[in-house]
């Protein structure tokens, strides 16, 4: 806990969530358009499995849907 505090006082705070869109977009970025859409629509429906608030589920992804659509230009 001591080092993660540490991270986001030095201004570090977005390295985890930018590694982990990045990690999550590299193999989706070679595949077609339409299967790309579908690996975007999926990932919130699993989420619904084991987040059950709406809100809940949109504070969790979204952060990680948005960039990553970036990233994989869709």
């Amino acid at each position: 806990m001591v080092n993660v505090t540490y991270h986001i006082r030095k201004g570090y705070d977005g390295t985890i969530i930018d590694s982990l869109v990045f990690g999550m977009s590299n193999p989706i970025m070679s595949m077609r358009d339409s299967i790309k859409v579908l690996n975007i629509y999926t990932f919130p429906n699993v989420m619904k499995i084991f987040i059950n608030s709406g809100s809940g589920q949109a504070a969790v992804t979204m952060p990680i849907l948005i960039p990553s659509r970036n990233l994989i230009r869709i």
